[in-house]
Parts: structure tokens; C-alpha cells; sequence
């Protein structure tokens, strides 16, 4: 095993989502995640795209943006351990959202072939992904509300 390897199986443990996973998962994770970087104000993704990677941040801060009534709304800022962009990658679906570097950034991007075997041999791992994307429609879905009664 390299040291990338090791290194990463070692940022991955910290991470909620993976921290329970089997040390052959970890492994099999930190061998397949490439790593991407940014410099700020670089745009990973826009709204719409398709999904087929979900990412972890390393390093450095994104921006997760919307489009609504007409405007750009900053939905949150993500900081180095958070998993982000697993919601088209579960659904199959266009992204809800953009995303832009706010700092020079390093992350690992996980292909949806990775991550869909992972959840088969992992259940927890499903749970925790369910868990993440609940909370993730409920925050939107009311910071949107309260844009939108503010904008009106």
C-alpha cells in the first residue's frame, strides 16, 4: 500500500460517513478516489449537470450554490471532512445545485460505480447517505423559503 493510500484511509476514517467502514472498504475506497483541485472561485459542477461522482473536501472551502427567483443563493459552505454531491449521484439525477471553490480546494471524488458498491456491502453507509440527503432537502428547502418570502 502507498502512503496516499494510507493517508487518505486515514482522512477517510475521520469522516462520519466512513468512519465504521471495514478496513478492506477503506482501502478499496482510498485506491479508487481521485483527487481533484480547484483554485478559488473555480466551478466544479453547475446546477443541472449530471451526477456521477460525489466528493469529500480535503482541503480548502466550496460554495454550494442555487438558483432561485431568478438569483444565485448560497446554500452553504462546506469545509475540509464534509461529503457533498452524493444526492445525484444516489438519485441518478441532475444536480440541485452548483458548486465553486471559495478557497483553493482539494477533494476526492468518488465515481457512483464506488460508492453504490460500498452502500450494497455496507448498510450503514446507505443509512448514513439517507440521513445526510434528509437533512440536506430540509435545510434547502427552508433556507429557500425564507429567500423567497424575503425577495417577495
Amino acid at each position: 500500500m502507498s502512503s496516499d493510500t494510507a493517508d487518505r484511509i486515514t482522512f477517510l476514517r475521520r469522516i462520519p460517513l466512513f468512519a465504521e467502514l471495514p478496513e478492506e472498504a477503506l482501502v478499496h475506497l482510498a485506491e479508487r478516489a481521485e483527487e481533484v483541485h480547484l483554485d478559488a472561485g473555480e466551478l466544479l459542477f453547475a446546477e443541472g449537470s449530471a451526477g456521477d461522482r460525489a466528493y469529500v473536501i480535503e482541503q480548502g472551502k466550496l460554495e454550494i450554490m442555487k438558483t432561485s427567483a431568478g438569483r444565485d443563493v448560497l446554500l452553504a459552505v462546506r469545509q475540509p471532512g464534509e461529503v457533498f454531491g452524493e444526492l445525484a449521484v444516489l438519485e441518478e439525477a441532475p444536480r440541485m445545485a452548483g458548486v465553486r471553490a471559495r478557497t483553493p480546494a482539494t477533494l476526492l471524488a468518488i465515481h457512483k460505480g464506488h460508492l453504490d458498491q460500498l452502500m450494497d456491502a455496507n448498510p450503514a453507509v446507505a443509512r448514513a447517505m439517507l440521513q445526510a440527503v434528509l437533512t440536506y432537502w430540509r435545510n434547502t428547502d427552508a433556507l429557500l423559503r425564507r429567500t423567497n418570502a424575503w425577495c417577495n
